[in-house]
């Protein structure tokens, strides 16, 4: 591969990372003259010209305005070819919206029963499984109604279990769009215990029942409310131990906490103004740690707070990849070692 090729392959691979990582590619300026070099030209000819096109094409960039037409001191930009065939495209971003639809319960096909099979079939199945309810379908896509407890006793009679099951259901059924907001779908599963949830080709994809959500919002919540009590923690720790002159000498130095940002000068009058990684520093100093007389180690203390503190960032910075197991066990031991060292 000549120079002048290899040049554009660079190019090209430069704005196919960009858009890759979701940005908008920069397109390459420079001047005919300087497009000319990189290819070991100093003049145009229509042999030149073609072997420049063929490049161009063959990387699936394009140049604005057209540089054959130009003089050779003129302005001209390579982009990323739109209309070639697989030009790159960027990838849609994640979808920042909590939907009912990422639930495991709204991805697991419901247990369910036929309008026809005997009521016997669908309580058996209720009981079996711990079931509140059980949707009554006769595809994938039909739902005719829901039997529930309430449903069977309301309807009952001497021998309920020799009616179908149809003749015992309720008829209203709630359904929701897995593409549903989560927490517009809480007050439906309030309201009515559970909801089904249908994809956009019309299947029932799964049922959410309260003890679903119970589960995700734990799930959701637990790592802010973990590390609010471990930052209360902190806080308690060195209330009335420290002068405002060593809060404010720990709160100036740089933060971690800012990732690089520009952050505006903090007053502090008080604990609660530093911030997580601010507390840090203050219990890196040997001086400010021997104030607190706390029997234990020092460097082993502040590598945890520092090892918190990430995880802290990455939960407050909205992270999309889920917190593993062991980060949450992290912060479930860090709370439970402040809360036995304040009693």
């Amino acid at each position: 591969m000549d120079s002048g090729y290899e040049w554009l392959e660079s190019v090209a691979s430069r704005m196919k990372n960009e858009i890759e990582k979701g940005a908008a590619a920069a397109p390459e300026s420079l001047k005919v003259r300087d497009l000319l070099w990189q290819f070991g030209y100093q003049k145009r000819g229509d042999w030149i010209n073609n072997h420049i096109r063929k490049g161009l094409r063959k990387f699936r960039l394009c140049v604005d305005p057209d540089f054959r037409l130009l003089g050779l001191d003129s302005q001209i930009a390579i982009a990323i070819d739109s209309d070639a065939k697989d030009a790159p495209r960027p990838s849609p971003p994640p979808d920042p919206t909590l939907r009912i639809g990422a639930l495991k319960a709204a991805t697991k096909s419901p247990v369910s029963v036929r309008p026809q099979s005997p009521l016997s079939e669908a309580t058996f199945t209720m009981q079996m499984k711990n079931y509140s309810q059980v949707p009554v379908m006769r595809t994938d896509r039909d739902v005719s109604g829901m039997v529930t407890w309430k449903s069977i006793n309301r309807r009952g009679s001497q021998e309920p279990e020799s009616k179908p099951v149809d003749d015992c259901m309720d008829e209203r059924v709630n359904v929701l769009p897995d593409n549903c907001r989560l927490f517009e779908a809480v007050r439906t599963v309030l309201d009515h215990e559970y909801v089904l949830v249908r994809a956009r080709n019309k299947t029932i994809t799964g049922i959410v029942t309260m003890a679903d959500l119970l589960r995700e919002v734990g799930r959701l919540a637990e790592p802010f409310l973990l590390i609010g009590e471990i930052e209360g923690h902190l806080r308690n720790l060195i209330h009335g131990k420290f002068t405002l002159d060593q809060l404010s000498a720990a709160s100036e130095a740089p933060d971690p906490d800012s990732r690089g940002e520009i952050q505006p000068s903090r007053k502090v009058e008080g604990p609660e103004d530093l911030t997580f990684g601010g507390h840090c520093r203050l219990l890196e100093s040997k001086d400010n740690w021997e104030q607190l007389a706390l029997n234990t180690n020092r460097k082993t203390f502040v590598k945890h707070l520092h090892s918190v503190r990430e995880i802290r960032n990455n939960v407050m910075h909205f992270n999309p990849d889920e917190l593993d197991d062991d980060k949450r066990k992290e912060l479930r031991d860090s709370a439970r070692f402040f809360d036995k060292w304040r009693t």
